[in-house]
């Protein structure tokens, strides 16, 4: 392991190396990420992988259709298949209170 570091990252789950990787991509040499044991040896490795689009909040539909938009064209940038599929998810409304919420959380998710 290296002395010394422009950054040091602890951690190297999805968030851990994503950070590295976008500070790598901007420019800085010397990053070093610390985990206790390899790459993704912790939650994100056991996860689903699910980019979860359905939300209801105008800061959650931004955050997802932005992830989405890089994973979509993240293989080719590394030339190496990620395995990014896209499937869908299924929600029920039990009630019209419901389904009314579900319109409005639609209509924001297409904007």
């Amino acid at each position: 392991m290296p002395r010394s570091a422009d950054v040091v990252i602890i951690g190297g789950g999805i968030i851990g190396s994503g950070i590295a990787y976008e500070l790598t991509k901007r420019g800085v040499k010397n990053v070093v990420i610390l985990e206790k044991s390899y790459i993704s040896s912790g939650s994100t490795g056991r996860c689903g992988a699910g980019v979860r689009q359905q939300w209801g909040l105008e800061a959650n539909c931004r955050l997802a259709k932005g992830s989405v938009d890089i994973f979509e064209h993240l293989s080719e940038e590394l030339d190496y298949d990620i395995e990014f599929r896209q499937g869908g998810y299924l929600v029920l409304a039990h009630n019209e209170a419901q389904v009314s919420q579900f319109k409005k959380n639609i209509a924001l998710q297409n904007s």
